[in-house]
C-alpha cells in the first residue's frame, strides 16, 4: 500500500498529465493510432509493455518535479492475484480520483474518434447506443467511466479467472518465448483475463489506455515479467538476435538507466533488465495465500484425492484471435445426459452476480470459471487456450460422462450472453500430468497487425 502524501503526490502528476496532453498521447498510442505499434501475441509482448510504462513513468517524474518535488514516484501496480487488499479490490486511488470525465485533449480526440467511426459526436453515439457497447469515456453526469463494475464484482470476476493459477502456470515455463506473450501459459494470459473482468473501456484494444486502471494492471504484468525473467537468468542466450534486436516502435529516444539519451529504438535487448532502466520493485512475489477457505478449497482437496500429479483441463485448440473482439467464456461441466442445464436461456439478461449463483445452484452442474480474450479483430496470432476445471469436476467421480458447456459474454452497459462465436472451437476435457508438456502458442500462425 502507497503512503498517503505519495499517493497524492501520483495523483497530482497524472492529472498534470491529463492538463497537459501527455495522457492523451500514451493512450492514442496503445490503440486507436497505433498503426501496429503494441505488441500482442508474440515473444516481445512484455517488452513493448514495459517501454510504454517507462514512458508514463518519465512524464510523471517529470511533472512531480514541475509541482515543486523530487520526481522521486513511480507508476503504482495492482497485484491482482490479492483480490481484495486493504477492504480494496479496484484501487481506490482509481475510484476517488480518475473516474471522472477526461481532459479537453482527450475530450476532443475522443469526439473525433466517434466521428471517424460511427458518424456521431460521442454524446449522440452513446445515445443511439452505437459506440463502444453503450458506454463512453463521455456523459452528461461527469462520470467518465460508467461501466466500470463495483469492487463484488471485479472480486468475483478475479476469483474465478483463476489468476494464482495462471501466474503459478506461467511460472512453469521454461523458455522466453512460450512467456513472451501468446498461449498457452504465457504472461499475455493473466493479462488478459484482468482486461476483460474489468470491462468497458478496459476490455478494448483501442481504448483501455484511457482507463487509469490499464497502466496500474500493466505495472503488475511487468512485475510477474520480471519475477520469471529472475528466475530464468540465463533465458536470453535462447533468444534470437533478430527478436532482441526489433525496434520498439514509436520510443525512438531513451528515457532511463543505462540507454538514457541513446539514439536508437528501444528493443528486448535494452530491456531485459530493470536495474539497467533505473527502477526495481519493492517484491516480485507473484502468490497469495487463499484469503478464506470455500467450497473451492474444499473441491480442490477432494481433487487431490484423483491423483496429486494431475489436472483436468477444458482445452479450447487453435482460438483464432485475428477474428475476434474482446469476449469472456464462462465455462461449465453438466454429465452429458444433463446438458439442457446450463444453457443460454437459463442465464440471459443477468449480471455476472446473478449468472454466478444460478451457476452455483444448478445441482447437475458445476461452474470451472471464466476465460477472457483480450482482441481486435484483424490483431493477435492462433492460440491455445486452457481453463483448470479440476476442483469443480471434483464433483463427479465419472470424468467420461462429462460435457463442456460455453457461454459468451460481451461486457458493455448490457451484458450479452450467447453462443460463441466459430473462432472460439468446441472444447475439449483433457486430463493431463502436472510432470508432463504444457500447451505451447499454435504453429504455423504469424502476428497479424
Amino acid at each position: 500500500m502507497l503512503e498517503d502524501a505519495k499517493a497524492t503526490r501520483i495523483v497530482n502528476a497524472i492529472k498534470r498529465l491529463m492538463s497537459n496532453g501527455e495522457m492523451a498521447r500514451l493512450s492514442k498510442m496503445h490503440g486507436i493510432t497505433n498503426d501496429g505499434l503494441c505488441v500482442h501475441g508474440s515473444e516481445s509482448f512484455a517488452g513493448w509493455h514495459r517501454i510504454y510504462l517507462l514512458d508514463l513513468e518519465d512524464k510523471m517524474q517529470a511533472a512531480d518535479k514541475a509541482l515543486g518535488n523530487d520526481g522521486c514516484i513511480a507508476v503504482p501496480y495492482w497485484d491482482t492475484s490479492r483480490i481484495t487488499l486493504a477492504d480494496q479490490v479496484l484501487p481506490q486511488m482509481l475510484r476517488e480520483y480518475f473516474m471522472d470525465e477526461p481532459d479537453a485533449a482527450v475530450r476532443a480526440f475522443y469526439n473525433a474518434e466517434c466521428m471517424r467511426t460511427v458518424g456521431l459526436t460521442c454524446a449522440a453515439a452513446e445515445e443511439a447506443n452505437s459506440f463502444g457497447n453503450g458506454c463512453t469515456l463521455l456523459t452528461a453526469s461527469g462520470k467518465g467511466m460508467p461501466c466500470t463494475p463495483d469492487d463484488t464484482t471485479i472480486a468475483a470476476n478475479i476469483q474465478d479467472s483463476q489468476i494464482p493459477t495462471r501466474i503459478t502456470n506461467m511460472m512453469t515455463l521454461t523458455s522466453h518465448e512460450e512467456l513472451g506473450g501468446g498461449g498457452g501459459f504465457s504472461v499475455e494470459q493473466p493479462h488478459n483475463q484482468v482486461h476483460v473482468d474489468v470491462g468497458w473501456p478496459m476490455s478494448t484494444f483501442t481504448h483501455s489506455p484511457f482507463h487509469m486502471a490499464f497502466f496500474f494492471h500493466h505495472c503488475n504484468v511487468d512485475r510477474l515479467y520480471e519475477a520469471w525473467l529472475a528466475a530464468h537468468p540465463t533465458a536470453q542466450a535462447a533468444v534470437p538476435a533478430a527478436t532482441l534486436n526489433a525496434p520498439y516502435a514509436p520510443f525512438t529516444t531513451g528515457m532511463h538507466g543505462t540507454v538514457k539519451g541513446t539514439p536508437y529504438q528501444y528493443a528486448l535487448k535494452d530491456v531485459w533488465s530493470t536495474t539497467a532502466l533505473g527502477y526495481q520493485y519493492d517484491s516480485i512475489h507473484t502468490t497469495a495465500p487463499p484469503e478464506k477457505t470455500g467450497e473451492s478449497q474444499l473441491l480442490a482437496s477432494k481433487a487431490a484425492t484423483k491423483g496429486a500429479d494431475s489436472k483436468l483441463e477444458v482445452v479450447f485448440k487453435a482460438v483464432d484471435f485475428t477474428k475476434l473482439s474482446s469476449v469472456n467464456i464462462e465455462v461449465g461441466i453438466v454429465p452429458t445426459s444433463r446438458e439442457g442445464d446450463l444453457s443460454i436461456a437459463s442465464v440471459a439478461h443477468k449480471t455476472y452476480l446473478q449468472r454466478r449463483a444460478i451457476y452455483e445452484s444448478l445441482p447437475n452442474a458445476v461452474y470451472c470459471g471464466h476465460l477472457g480474450i483480450f482482441s481486435e479483430v484483424g490483431k493477435g496470432v492462433t492460440e491455445d487456450l486452457e481453463i483448470d476445471c479440476s476442483a469443480a469436476a471434483a464433483k463427479f467421480s465419472d470424468f467420461s460422462a462429462l460435457k463442456v458447456v460455453v457461454l459468451c459474454v460481451t461486457e458493455g452497459a448490457e451484458q450479452t450472453v450467447a453462443a460463441c462465436p466459430a473462432a472460439i472451437p468446441t472444447p475439449s476435457l483433457v486430463p493431463y500430468s502436472l510432470k508432463g508438456s504444457h500447451f505451447k502458442k499454435y504453429a504455423g500462425h504469424s502476428h497479424a497487425h
